[in-house]
């Protein structure tokens, strides 16, 4: 299942921060042939038991928040970290 920001979704409840994309089952490796099925197609009353799903299993709107707040502070650790190097190389 493949989560996402909200605003790629039209038909998405305005209190939801995250859509599935995208949903596909398979074991072992992702192959080209693996059907996916886009959330665009999805039948809506599929798509709202599988976001029900995961609010069931803690993946909510605070969650989402909370986890894109902590990859934008790490992100921008790095990319802090990388003008750091880039100085220091260009100073040596």
């Amino acid at each position: 299942m493949s989560i996402v920001p909200h605003a790629a979704r039209i038909q998405a409840t305005i209190s939801d921060v995250f859509q599935i994309a995208a949903v596909s089952l398979y074991e072992g490796e992702f192959e080209d042939s693996t059907y996916e099925m886009s959330g665009d197609i999805m039948d809506g009353y599929l798509y709202d038991l599988l976001m029900n799903y995961l609010e069931e299993r803690g993946i909510t709107n605070d969650f989402a928040d909370k986890m894109m707040s902590f990859f934008t502070s790490y992100e921008h650790k790095l990319y802090v970290k990388l003008l750091q190097n880039m100085k220091s190389f260009i100073e040596k």
